[in-house]
């Protein structure tokens, strides 16, 4: 089952380009130029790494959307992801 998650998540995350970004002890994040692979997916689906990808694809379109917010333990802010979320469904 692991491998159509990580297959599926490669398919629609991951776009056609060599460069992906990757999170660094200080928090911030660096890109990589090369290709990634299915195990470091996998990886970032377990939480063992952290990596990011351009939203853009080759024609320039955006792919996907991600709401971030790494404040979910502050009280209240959950609401406000909440609240989009069920805004977006409503479109």
């Amino acid at each position: 089952m692991i491998d159509q998650l990580v297959q599926s998540y490669f398919a629609l995350m991951v776009n056609p380009t060599c460069a992906f970004y990757h999170q660094i002890p200080d928090g911030s994040y660096r890109t990589t130029y090369g290709k990634i692979c299915l195990t470091d997916i996998e990886r970032h689906l377990h939480g063992d790494l952290t990596i990011g990808f351009p939203n853009i694809d080759s024609s320039g379109d955006c792919k996907w959307c991600c709401f971030d917010d790494d404040n979910i333990r502050v009280p209240g802010t959950l609401g406000h992801l909440e609240k989009l979320e069920c805004y977006l469904r409503e479109q």
